[in-house]
């Protein structure tokens, strides 16, 4: 009698890192002996709450952390993941436990934004700070007449005395905010 050699064990601890930014990072342990000869692994992905996984990557037998930026991934999105191994037989291992993963939000929108009238040749515009911590800076728009808004200013303020304006003129003004890591807001 003889007996065929067996599928490659699973790999174990996968792991995925919470709150970065259009990204998540992977990283697992194999759990194979020597003689399972394992070639590589195959990494998979998913939206949460969805059964069906794709293959996103295929990896060397070496590597034991991955970085799926692919597309890139949709901000504060959840998604799932789950890898195998197989051998230099072409055998794939049971799948691995699964993990999961929430991408970071954009920063919210910022509110209260206020413009004063009536000073001589400039304009105060205010605004409430973010609740996000990393907030890097805020980016101010400006709007003259019928023309597009067009970026003013950035500044780590939460206030800006835009000056040498035209007297009786009329400008707009929008107020955008961008994390530390790039993600921007929407618009005032």
């Amino acid at each position: 009698s003889a007996m065929t050699r067996d599928v490659p064990p699973a790999p174990v601890k996968l792991t995925a890192g919470h709150g970065e930014p259009r990204r998540v990072t992977l990283s697992w342990e194999s759990n194979a002996a020597p003689d399972d000869e394992i070639k590589g692994f195959y990494l998979y992905r998913g939206e949460t709450g969805q059964e069906k996984r794709v293959r996103i990557a295929e990896l060397s037998a070496d590597k034991r952390s991955y970085r799926d930026a692919e597309e890139p991934l949709k901000d504060a999105a959840s998604y799932s993941y789950m890898i195998v191994a197989y051998n230099a037989g072409g055998a794939v291992s049971p799948q691995s436990a699964g993990a999961t993963a929430v991408t970071k939000a954009v920063p919210k929108t910022p509110q209260g934004v206020t413009a004063a009238s009536g000073e001589p040749r400039r304009v105060t515009v205010r605004w409430q700070k973010n609740p996000e911590p990393d907030i890097a800076e805020y980016i101010i728009f400006r709007q003259h007449g019928d023309a597009d808004f067009k970026q003013l200013k950035r500044t780590q303020e939460t206030l800006l005395v835009d000056t040498e304006l035209k007297d009786g003129a009329t400008y707009q003004y929008r107020v955008q905010a961008l994390h530390r890591d790039g993600l921007e807001s929407g618009q005032s």
